[in-house]
């Protein structure tokens, strides 16, 4: 027998060669509907075994003259397909797009639908003969008979794997902050023995408290978050009772719950046909949501995560949606005068259906929708029945979220206070902290928690280039919400004019006085010009000679308690002239 090889990297077939090494080992619990509940091993001396695989799924056959093996092994949303964890994997060929995708049937025999996960210890298709370790369990429809299995391509990794395998599952939703998470090592195993220990640890992210760290389901709240979300990572190791050891890292993104979020949250009461009964949760973590203007004008959402949901909303008389209450009929069917509504998924809708949605917010343009929040209730078949209730948000904030005003732009000097100007922000006078920060880590906020705040410009020389300062302000109120809102301010070198000094100077009574009135002037640029000092008035009783360096000579004709007075001027070097001041003289 033999194993053939078909490649799509790159994407054209390769010839199938002759492959030695292959093996395929199955455990079919009693109940399992693919394996029949029996034990085997196929392999490449006993069958034919074949590969056909691209960067992001792998294709894998046998047949013999009594077994007909089909196995698929896709990653969620084609990525590369990587020695990793894939959890939680739908049935290949419906799959949600951000799912990992698993399918094995064998003799003519499939599943409806599966659940399950898929693990590849060892990948390299890029070597002349491809080398794949991968271990799986499959769930066939609702049934909790497992069928595992283990694949062994050119690899030297035995079926028993000689250590256990650490597994993190996570919620397969988004973690954001203020909810308790909780995760499991449940899919944790060993082939050698049993998992006997857990250990949980955070290697960094935003400080946690992690409970019951040698338990496998540890859990911790989500701290408050900054509105771009932060990372957290998690180390877990498992021993198993032979002493061995294993662990996995897991990095999450935590989001903040001020940030835009999609989601759609579904709680169905006891006879509701759409939702039979249960709490549903889809966000873009695990599903992919594409709105559509409808052709009533209206919002359409097909939602992706496997099982197909869909949202229409409508207002009356193919009117755009607007912010505001909708009593509503089953889109597309609906009466003029009411709005349509219906929401559907897993193969269900409603033939007839009365309810109503309330639009919190919308954003669209002639061909799309940027933003969409709407709670909405809906009787499948009419009152007498229970109400399906829920909301759904399209790249939308929370209504609670506060709004963050930084102020307009605004241009100004060196060596300036300046005053920042946050008290304009809203949320119903329910803002309890404000938070400055400047893109200039060197200057100081002055205030920098309060709504109005100062710092002082940079010095500037006159040949130095613009400084553009970004103020940043971000506001939380009462319940924990966040906005944020910048400013730039723009500092350009501006030359102020030289300050001029009145001067009260004694003289003598005869004979040539120099005069220094230059030594007391100020220029905030230091750049007082003294061949530019300029006699304006006097003087009355003397003579006063300009020697073109700042200095003054001057002459008396007074005696006694008699005084004179000269008044000037000073330019800087850019020639700003300064006020005037006054040389009082006196004996």
């Amino acid at each position: 027998m033999k194993l053939t090889l078909m490649s799509l990297l790159p994407c054209i077939l390769a010839p199938a060669v002759a492959t030695a090494g292959g093996t395929i080992h199955l455990n079919s619990e009693p109940g399992d509907y693919i394996g029949g509940g029996i034990t085997q091993t196929l392999s490449d001396s006993t069958g034919t075994i074949s590969l056909d695989y691209t960067q992001s799924r792998l294709t894998l056959g046998y047949e013999d003259a009594n077994t007909d093996l089909d196995m698929i092994f896709s990653s969620p949303d084609n990525q590369v397909l990587e020695e990793e964890h894939y959890l939680n994997a739908q049935r290949n060929a419906f799959k949600g797009a951000l799912r990992a995708g698993l399918s094995v049937s064998m003799d003519h025999r499939g599943c409806n639908t599966i659940d399950g996960d898929f693990f590849i210890h060892e990948l390299d298709l890029a070597a002349a003969n491809p080398v794949i370790a991968l271990d799986f369990v499959q769930y066939c429809g609702n049934n909790d008979a497992p069928l595992n299995g283990s694949i062994r391509i050119n690899s030297t990794l035995p079926e028993n794997l000689p250590h256990p395998v650490a597994v993190i599952e996570r919620p397969m939703r988004q973690l954001i902050d203020d909810t308790s998470v909780t995760l499991s090592a449940e899919k944790s195993y060993s082939d050698s023995g049993v998992i006997a220990g857990y250990q949980w640890e955070q290697l960094n992210g935003p400080a946690i408290t992690l409970t019951n760290t040698n338990s496998a389901t540890p859990s911790f709240t989500v701290p408050s978050l900054p509105l771009d979300g932060e990372e957290l990572t998690l180390k877990l190791t498992v021993t198993d009772s032979l002493g061995q050891n294993n662990s996995q890292t897991l990095t999450l993104p935590l989001v903040s719950k001020s940030a835009p979020l999609t989601y759609m949250q579904i709680n169905s009461p006891e006879g509701d046909y759409i939702g039979q009964g249960k709490q549903l949760y889809f966000d873009d973590a695990f599903s992919t949501f594409n709105p559509s203007i409808n052709y009533d004008n209206g919002v359409s959402v097909h939602i992706d995560d496997g099982d197909n949901w869909r949202a229409d909303f409508a207002a009356p008389y193919n009117a755009a949606l607007q912010p505001g209450n909708y009593q509503a009929e089953r889109f597309p069917f609906q009466s003029d005068g009411l709005g349509g509504l219906s929401i559907s998924g897993d193969g269900r809708g409603c033939d007839t259906l009365s309810g109503g949605f309330t639009v919190h917010s919308i954003e669209q343009q002639e061909d799309q929708v940027d933003s969409f929040m709407a709670s909405f209730s809906q009787h499948c078949g009419g009152t007498q029945n229970p109400a399906l209730l829920g909301t759904i948000a399209l790249n939308a904030r929370h209504p609670s979220v506060p709004t963050a005003n930084a102020g307009p732009g605004f241009s100004t000097g060196q060596n300036q206070t300046f005053t920042l100007h946050g008290q304009f922000s809203s949320d119903d006078s329910n803002i309890t902290e404000y938070q400055w920060t400047l893109d200039q880590p060197d200057i100081d906020i002055t205030g920098a928690d309060q709504a109005v705040a100062q710092f002082e410009t940079p010095n500037l020389d006159a040949n130095d280039d613009d400084i553009i300062i970004t103020a940043t302000l971000t506001v939380t109120d009462d319940e924990g919400f966040k906005d944020q809102d910048s400013t730039t301010i723009t500092v350009s070198y501006q030359n102020s004019a030289p300050q001029a000094n009145n001067d009260n100077l004694s003289i003598g009574y005869w004979g040539w006085q120099y005069l220094n009135p230059l030594e007391n002037d100020t220029d905030a640029q230091n750049n007082i010009d003294p061949a530019s000092l300029e006699i304006t008035q006097g003087p009355n009783r003397g003579y006063a000679e300009n020697l073109g360096d700042g200095q003054l000579r001057y002459f008396p004709f007074f005696f006694g308690n008699k005084t004179d007075s000269i008044t000037y001027r000073v330019k800087d070097q850019a020639g700003a002239w300064s006020n005037t001041a006054i040389i009082t003289l006196s004996h």
